[in-house]
């Protein structure tokens, strides 16, 4: 399959998080947050700083990783041999992580994993005798089901109806299958979609979600050395259990983090607030959070409660009952890998900059913080469009109606923004502003007040050209709207809204490898696939 592929600093996009925009621009200032930068050098900086991470923690993670890839049926000889290597002294990860959304949700679940994937590869090849794991971290503790229990597909939207609460990963497949045969029906004349519908009949015939999540994850990236992990485990819990105490009598990550929000609140929106306890309680079909009571501790709902000796002893008898929230579960991922760098969207990578102060708290490392990739896909009719178009790939980024305004002017003999005409106002009333200074300073100030009004005036006169142009210019609008909606179905970009079915029917399985060859490892681009 002929594929073409445009690769566009996603800091040039309108509608990046600001904070994560100066991220990438290194703005001065903002490296107080974050430990190393976001590419080789940072790395490499990062491998020297986890040089030090202790031996029974490597073999801690990799006994529970041998331990549930085996009860999930899938330790392979290439699993197996990526577990033993998380011993060696020399390895490392590098992560990302996603809830367990159906079909792994909208594709950017993918997108994320194959830019770890990337990442990995290229972080292995620039630093001989170092091995370098992608890992894929289930977010199975989460117990947001809404955010979960749908996907879109043929333009409809299927929700899975669960009476299931708590944590997700623990979550019963049932029902699951009877959503997949009205989405899917019964024969498929593609053999990817026929492929892929029989690979999530055996995922979703497993017990929970977790299974069926890593079930499919595993077979969709057999062929790479992607590790998934899911930390939902008593003695991961266990190890991290010093954390957990310290932070819920102390309140440490509250406090550690209260002068990093207040500075960052100051230019930019807060991604996460943070509560004086950032852990729930757990258990199956419950996830309620922890606060002080006037005994101790409780749970929201004061179905449970502790004294700080009874919390004590409940932490010690089942860690695995004790959930971070999402402040600490950046602490926990990294106090129990040994982890090199975190790629994420960009809602984690800005609440992630306002955590440095919580991990220096609890004395754990700081990882590389990687912006993922987005990525964009052209069908053939609308990469057809597209040529025709004259439109650039950079434009593909702007709102619909600034991609008409491109469109417009690309084509007409007309300067619609009225260029030569502003220029010359301004010519004119830099002379005015010279004569009436040298009568009266004043005047000067009142012809320079004058020239804004007379500019912003000309300003609207030219929006009200192009608005009035765009009604005549119909065939070159018709072609614009068509790749705008391609590109955002329901005003939305494709990674959020669609999921694996909807790009096998077009791209089949190569859409897998296509992904993570054509990745930017050190990932901050939209990249716009055009087959």
């Amino acid at each position: 399959m002929d594929l073409e592929t445009d690769c566009i600093p996603l800091v040039t996009s309108h509608s990046l998080n600001p904070l994560v925009k100066d991220y990438l621009l290194q703005k001065p200032g903002l490296n107080k947050f974050y430990s190393y930068s976001a590419d080789s050098l940072g790395i490499r900086q990062a491998i020297q700083g986890r040089s030090a991470f202790p031996a029974s923690r490597r073999k801690l993670i990799s006994d529970v990783i041998r331990e549930q890839y085996s009860q999930a049926g899938l330790l392979d000889q290439k699993r197996s041999g990526l577990i033993d290597d998380l011993n060696n002294p020399n390895c490392f990860t590098i992560t990302t992580g996603q809830q367990l959304g159906l079909l792994l949700g909208p594709l950017y679940t993918v997108i994320k994993i194959s830019n770890a994937i990337s990442l990995a590869l290229r972080a292995e090849a620039d630093n001989p005798g170092k091995r370098i794991i992608p890992v894929f971290w289930m977010a199975s503790e989460d117990h947001d089901i809404e955010e979960i229990n749908h996907f879109h597909y043929k333009h409809k939207k299927f929700v899975w109806n669960t009476s299931g609460s708590g944590p997700a990963g623990r979550l019963s497949t049932e029902g699951v299958l009877t959503l997949l045969k009205e989405a899917f029906g019964e024969q498929h004349n593609l053999p990817a979609m026929q492929d892929f519908a029989d690979l999530c009949t055996v995922a979703y015939s497993k017990p929970t979600l977790a299974e069926a999540t890593r079930f499919l994850t595993h077979h969709l990236f057999a062929e790479t050395n992607l590790l998934i992990l899911d930390a939902d485990h008593p003695a991961l819990k266990r190890e991290f259990s010093p954390v957990i105490l310290r932070d819920i009598t102390d309140e440490l990550s509250y406090k550690a983090s209260r002068k990093a929000i207040d500075e960052l609140s100051e230019s930019y929106k807060i991604q996460v607030e943070g509560r004086e306890i950032n852990f729930f309680y757990m258990a199956d079909g419950y996830r309620e959070r922890i606060e002080r009571s006037s005994t101790g501790f409780s749970t929201v709902d004061r179905r449970f409660n502790w004294t700080a000796d009874s919390l004590s002893d409940e932490l010690s008898r089942h860690p695995e009952a004790f959930s971070p929230n999402v402040m600490m579960r950046p602490v926990y991922q990294e106090f129990i890998l040994p982890n090199l760098a975190y790629i994420g969207g960009a809602a984690e990578v800005a609440y992630w900059l306002e955590l440095k102060s919580v991990f220096e708290a609890h004395q754990v490392s700081y990882p590389v913080l990687i912006l993922r990739n987005s990525v964009m896909f052209l069908n053939r009719v609308n990469h057809h469009r597209f040529k025709n178009s004259g439109l650039r790939p950079d434009e593909l980024l702007l709102p619909l109606h600034e991609l008409e305004k491109a469109n417009l002017l690309r084509h007409s003999n007309l300067d619609y923004n009225l260029t030569q005409e502003k220029a010359e106002l301004e010519t004119w009333f830099e002379k005015l502003e010279s004569t009436a200074s040298q009568i009266q300073p004043s005047l000067g100030t009142s012809a320079r007040a004058m020239k804004q009004r007379f500019l912003h005036q000309t300003e609207r006169f030219a929006l009200k050209l192009i608005r009035e142009a765009k009604k005549k210019e119909r065939t070159g609008d018709y072609r614009v709207h068509e790749i705008y909606a391609h590109l955002h179905p329901n005003n939305s970009l494709q990674e959020r809204v669609y999921c694996i079915p909807h790009f096998l029917e077009e791209y089949s399985f190569q859409l897998l490898g296509d992904l993570t060859n054509h990745m930017i490892p050190e990932g901050k681009h939209m990249l716009i696939f055009k087959y």
